[in-house]
């Protein structure tokens, strides 16, 4: 058992001394290109220690950093992951050119085993890894899985190991001891349902679907990450209520801010 939170009892509790948990949203997308390193890396280096990231998987099965499956909004060019290998993968730029422009053109996609790394460096530091459904429908669920534990063996234990795909909690839970978490596609009584039957470490949350009361919260053993949130005061507001762990793209700017 993880230790059950009543959050009708934490509402009340909760006292100004409370601090937020900030969860770097793919790193800090807002100054660097999600899902790089160097984006991770700038985060660790503020003091950050909550950190998430996507992986999907190239053609020969090689996780990556990477939230789409098209590879057009982050590197510029048309195609698939799916559809290209990983030393091709490599090569591809990380440099959002929408949002960036030219700025970061020498930067490319990082593989998983590269953010294996980094922690290795960070040892205080926690990573939600979220596994894409996309990925774990391609290619199947247990493959999926099974490379992205294998791939992280070294810092397991700093992680958190999550998806939407509640096929893909099942599977981490089935053949490992990490910590897991599923990500709600939607607040309704069949996903509290699944919520319980699975029991994982951590509910992830979009914070529009939280219900406005804590009474209405589902209570469990596991523990509340809400996401997106951009701005102090709604951080501020869902700390008092007892949700610490808040997952926004301006993690640096939260760090650097008066308390």
């Amino acid at each position: 058992m993880h230790g059950s939170v009543d959050y009708t009892v934490s509402m009340k509790r909760a006292s100004a001394n409370s601090s937020i948990l900030w969860i770097g949203h793919r790193g800090s997308p807002l100054h660097f290109p999600e899902n790089t390193i160097e984006g991770y890396r700038a985060v660790l280096e503020a003091g950050g220690r909550y950190i998430e990231t996507d992986v999907q998987l190239a053609a020969d099965g090689m996780p990556f950093l990477y939230h789409d499956v098209e590879l057009m909004r982050l590197s510029g060019t048309g195609g698939r992951l799916f559809d290209i290998d990983s030393e091709t993968a490599r090569l591809l730029p990380a440099s959002f050119p929408e949002r960036f422009g030219t700025r970061f053109h020498d930067l490319c996609i990082s593989p998983l085993a590269e953010f294996s790394a980094l922690l290795q460096a960070y040892t205080d530091a926690t990573a939600f890894i979220e596994i894409k459904e996309e990925s774990a429908t391609h290619y199947g669920i247990d493959a999926v899985v099974d490379t992205v534990l294998a791939t992280l063996d070294a810092v397991s234990h700093q992680c958190v190991f999550l998806s939407f795909d509640a096929g893909v909690v099942q599977r981490l839970q089935a053949v490992s001891e990490v910590a897991t978490g599923w990500v709600i596609p939607e607040w309704n009584a069949r996903n509290r349902e699944i919520a319980e039957a699975l029991n994982p470490r951590w509910l992830f949350c979009n914070r529009e679907r939280l219900p406005m009361e804590n009474r209405d919260v589902w209570h469990g053993d596991w523990g509340w990450a809400l996401y997106t949130i951009n701005d102090r005061e709604t951080g501020e507001e869902l700390c008092k209520r007892g949700f610490r762990h808040l997952e926004t793209d301006r993690i640096l700017d939260m760090l650097h801010a008066s308390p």
